[in-house]
């Protein structure tokens, strides 16, 4: 039996980790179009922040690999496969037949669109370990002072944290009204700001950039902003191209998978950031980005590849950060609340609480700054239907 896995990310590793347990004698083969070894994107920050060095951004050695006898391929893009013949194709012309498949092949960085863009303002992106390098080598071998982030979302916000943090002037622009609009609500939104603003950086909401000029900005507000170098970190796109050219049923441009992480080929798995997955609240499919859940799914993936059976849960998607100073957890939906829900808001100087109940006063969402203690205590309520004090 030969094991195919596309993707080196959360869900990728989580397969790999299991099968080398589940099927020792089998043959594997990891593929990554990343020069990298395995790594965690959630540490990026904290090795931008200098919390942490380069090794504890890695997940796996070279050794594991040679341990379980695993075929490591980096730098190697995958640019078509072909499921009757279970076969892909690299960039390069070479192919590779499979028994089993896994994509895990995740996100990249959307372009921007520009009016007007001049090579003597660097542009950088926050979404990979060589993302992250770049970055940090121009800003040591250069006196940057000023820098623009797009992007007032997870990334956007941790990366200017960490430029913050390395005595940078940050100026954010985001193109809705807050920052974290996916996340948190407009009250939520004004207290991070706040610690920001505290920090010295500002946000320029209900705007984007047209311009990048000669060690300037222009935003379509018409405002100018001096800068040395420029982040985009406004969103990401999903790997699939490959896997639609292919056949597989899609959900826009994420893959199909059923609780066992099978796509509507039986022979191909997918897991991560690439698909959607059943949400335990609404029974939606949903994307869900957070490491953990991706994890799980890779493991459900490799049982049900390994002919186990073993089914995945459902996503219950709990995304937690801390930037400036300040710690946030959310937990379903907080914004766009359904009729007959009821929403219970506490405050203080320093953090927000919002939770809200349906009408059988049983927990769906809640939304934490500040003040994270009881975050899991929460979740569970979710999960179980137990009643919150």
């Amino acid at each position: 039996m030969h094991y195919v896995i596309i993707g080196t990310s959360a869900a990728g590793m989580g397969v790999i980790s299991k099968l080398s347990l589940l099927a020792p004698d089998a043959k594997i083969t990891c593929i990554s179009d990343e020069a990298a070894m395995p790594y965690n994107k959630c540490f990026l920050d904290d090795w931008l922040l200098q919390k942490i060095g380069i090794d504890r951004v890695y997940t796996r050695p070279q050794k594991f690999f040679t341990k379980h006898n695993i075929d490591l391929r980096l730098s190697s893009r995958v640019i078509k496969l072909e499921p009757e013949d279970k076969r892909i194709t690299f960039f390069d012309g070479s192919t590779l037949n499979y028994d089993r498949l896994f994509i895990g092949t995740g996100t990249s960085p959307r372009d921007l669109k520009l009016v007007e863009a001049q090579d003597s303002l660097p542009l950088f992106y926050f979404h990979g370990l060589k993302h992250a390098a770049d970055l940090i080598n121009f800003i040591n071998t250069n006196k940057a002072r000023k820098t623009v982030v797009i992007g007032a979302g997870l990334s956007g916000l941790e990366c200017a944290d960490g430029l913050l943090s390395r005595g940078l002037e940050v100026s954010i622009v985001e193109s809705n009204s807050q920052l974290l609009p996916s996340q948190v609500d407009w009250q939520g939104s004004q207290l991070i700001l706040k610690y920001l603003q505290q920090r010295g950086g500002c946000l320029y909401a209900d705007d984007r950039v047209t311009q990048l000029m000669n060690k300037s900005v222009i935003l379509s507000s018409g405002a100018t902003l001096e800068a040395d170098l420029v982040v985009n970190a406004a969103g990401a796109q999903v790997n699939t191209k490959f896997a639609r050219k292919a056949g597989l049923d899609m959900d826009g441009d994420y893959l199909c998978v059923d609780d066992n992480q099978q796509t509507s080929n039986p022979s191909i798995f997918a897991g991560g950031d690439c698909v959607k997955v059943r949400d335990i609240i609404t029974g939606l499919r949903v994307p869900s980005s957070t490491w953990p859940d991706a994890m799980l799914q890779g493991v459900t993936a490799a049982h049900n590849m390994a002919g186990l059976p073993k089914r995945y849960p459902g996503a219950l998607v709990l995304t937690s950060s801390a930037f400036f100073g300040v710690q946030f957890v959310t937990c379903g939906n907080v914004n766009n609340v359904p009729d007959g829900y009821n929403v219970r808001v506490t405050t203080g100087d320093d953090w927000y609480h919002k939770l809200i109940f349906d009408e059988r006063n049983i927990l769906r969402s809640f939304l934490l700054v500040g003040n994270t203690n009881g975050a899991n205590r929460l979740k569970r309520a979710i999960q179980t239907g137990e009643p919150v004090g």
